[in-house]
């Protein structure tokens, strides 16, 4: 009898050795001078991301096809462009929750983001955004089955000449031929996020110069609600408007960019570990929450070891938002057929065309006939391998 014990201690003592329930603490807060390497996957491989939530779990994520290498370094917020915005900022990190320069403030229990120097609508518009709430990037400690909900909002104000990028988007969408001269822009962004740490086990990164490639995880599930509210001034004919909602008169138009969106965003974080040891983001979280549309994991310096593409495949998409012809720039691809499909934003395919590719390559696709919204565009090898998925916007007149 004793023997059997022993027998079942010492079984239950190697499971627990290899797993660990851990506590997230402010040691996963970056400092200045801290170098955070992630790679974006070009493929998702066989990556188990099952949405059933519990204790002990595995994550396999060894298929991951890996694509170029990002390298962000904290510095000091001071040496920021804007940096007189953010007087209590700690530092900056690069496109960590928005793209361009991400002012974050770091206290004994919190990491937040104060605002960012960047694109809010991915168009590329540059713009300094200060959040009036600022964002909760992270709360620690963090153990499992914790729970809290953040909310966060900024509103900026544009003059459309200031930026030819708005511009050439604005007269686009808006022509001359309707008689409304738009001169002013007003972008709100409302969120809620709620957080909740609904599992821990371990998760497995393809093979790399990493000291590991398994490490203990807690994981994060981050359900966004967010309202992105676009509104117009200037002229109609000779008689000026206020503050406009453009789908009301005299403007009577939506705005692919604007608007309600929910997503879910799943973050496997471990404790010695500055980076999360993976990003995933999913796909709607009614109709398809098992669909895998972006992974980034942690990585390191060397290429061309198992798990990586070498050298890496990419399309490009432009311009984005698109009205009719979308152009897709192919780089370093192998010869072959390839099928773009487009899919709406609940998975279902709404067209698919096939291309014969050879390395670097441009090509037109013709979504005219697809009403204006957010869709997805996946490439598929002639093996019916998904090489990946991206996300571009249709817009309308």
């Amino acid at each position: 009898m004793k023997n059997s014990l022993l027998f079942i201690f010492l079984c239950l003592f190697a499971i627990s050795s290899t797993k660990a329930q851990i506590t997230i603490t402010n040691s996963a807060f970056a400092t200045v001078g801290d170098v955070l390497k992630t790679r974006n996957a070009a493929s998702p491989g066989q990556a188990t991301n099952t949405v059933a939530a519990g204790a002990n779990l595995s994550w396999d994520y060894t298929s991951v096809i890996g694509s170029d290498l990002n390298i962000n370094t904290a510095t000091a917020a001071s040496t920021g462009t804007h940096a007189a915005l953010f007087p209590n900022a700690t530092f900056i990190l690069p496109d960590l929750i928005f793209p361009g320069d991400n002012y974050i403030e770091t206290s004994s229990t919190e990491a937040v983001l104060l605002g960012f120097s960047g694109d809010p609508l991915n168009i590329g518009l540059t713009l300094p955004v200060v959040f009036n709430d600022s964002k909760l990037i992270l709360k620690t400690p963090l153990n499992y089955q914790d729970t809290y909900t953040d909310y966060s909002d900024f509103e900026i104000d544009v003059k459309v000449d200031d930026y030819p990028a708005l511009k050439v988007l604005i007269d686009s969408l808006v022509p001359a031929s309707t008689g409304i001269t738009v001169t002013d822009l007003r972008i709100t962004y409302i969120d809620t996020t709620i957080n909740e740490v609904d599992a821990w086990g371990s998760m497995t990164l393809p093979a790399s110069s990493l000291p590991n490639s398994t490490y203990n995880v807690l994981r994060l599930k981050q359900e966004i609600k967010s309202n992105l509210i676009v509104k117009f001034k200037g002229k109609f004919a000779s008689i000026p408007f206020d503050w406009t909602d453009p789908s009301q008169p005299p403007l009577n138009l939506a705005l692919p960019f604007a608007g309600l969106s929910t997503s879910i965003t799943y973050q496997f974080l471990n404790d010695t570990s500055l980076e999360p040891i993976a990003v995933v983001q999913v796909g709607d979280p009614v109709a398809n929450p098992t669909l895998i549309t972006a992974i980034t994991y942690k990585s390191d310096i060397t290429t061309g070891v198992f798990g990586f593409a070498a050298p890496s495949v990419s399309v490009k998409a432009y311009p984005n938002p698109v009205i009719d012809n979308l152009n897709l720039k192919f780089k370093n691809f192998d010869s072959g057929r390839y099928d773009v499909k487009v899919y709406n934003i609940v998975g279902r395919q709404m067209m698919s065309n096939n291309y014969f590719i050879s390395g670097d390559q441009t090509v037109s696709l013709d979504v005219a006939s697809l009403p204006k919204g957010t869709y997805l565009y996946s490439v598929v090898d002639a093996n019916g391998e998904t090489v990946l998925t991206k996300r571009i916007i249709v817009a309308r007149p």
